[in-house]
């Protein structure tokens, strides 16, 4: 609603939860590789193994409203720990920092 009415993104908890953002081809890799690998049937996170707050976010691509970034407000850090798929050979392609400094292209 706020992307359609140009109100103000608002921010739960002040925009300070850490979120984990992995680019969809990314995560498309990494489900991809585990399914044409024999693992063990633990849980493999997917993830960049970097927190950004949706505050950091907005503020970093200078937008007012950013509804996908709002979920989960009891959560104050739900960051990925990858280094079991890196062990296996996943490496991220795409990075939002990298995507948030180019202007979001």
């Amino acid at each position: 609603r706020a992307a359609r009415t140009g109100e103000p993104l608002p921010l739960y908890g002040g925009g300070a939860q850490k979120r984990d953002f992995v680019h969809v081809a990314d995560a498309v890799a990494a489900l991809r590789l585990l399914a044409e690998r024999e693992t063990d049937a633990r849980p493999y996170d997917v993830g960049m193994g970097m927190g950004w707050a949706p505050g950091e976010v907005a503020a970093a691509a200078r937008c007012r409203t950013m509804g996908a970034l709002l979920h989960h407000r009891e959560m104050d850090r739900a960051v990925a720990d990858p280094r079991r798929l890196a062990a296996l050979g996943w490496v991220p392609q795409h990075n939002l920092g990298a995507y948030l400094a180019a202007g979001g292209d």
